[in-house]
């Protein structure tokens, strides 16, 4: 195990236990988390995370799965024990969105539709990119 500038990790000499976590500004992440812009989003065994500068602008990722279902703010989760993609709401949502698969779960094989819709970004006018992942 690497041990990065922001881990912490504590050791408990009784159970032969550690834990580390990362610290994330006034945050602490736990280790199926990452730090983006000074929160903790959850990462697993496929993620999708977007970022933005604007402070009080809304984005937000959506995800088109290879079986065909799709994950966003409005619906967060597919209903299929085959694709179980999930939408995490981060913070207040105002520069973070992210769409990630548990580290537990195998994500469908095939190709993602990724899109990003600038929201109120570009002041209501919608010029959302559309980017395909394998």
């Amino acid at each position: 195990m690497s041990v990065l500038p922001n881990m912490s990790i504590t050791f408990d000499t009784n159970q032969i236990t550690y834990s580390a976590v990362l610290i994330c500004g006034s945050r602490t992440c736990l280790m199926n988390e990452a730090c983006v812009e000074v929160m903790c989003i959850q990462r697993g065994s496929l993620s999708f995370t977007a970022r933005w500068s604007r402070r009080n602008g809304q984005g937000y990722i959506i995800v088109r799965t290879p079986l065909n279902h799709t994950i966003y703010f409005g619906n967060p989760r597919t209903k299929s024990f085959a694709d179980e993609g999930r939408h995490e709401q981060v913070g207040d949502g105002s520069q973070v969105d992210n769409i990630y698969w548990p580290s537990n779960r195998i994500p469908p094989k095939g190709s993602y539709k990724i899109c990003f819709s600038t929201g109120s970004l570009l002041n209501g006018t919608d010029k959302s990119p559309v980017f395909e992942a394998r």
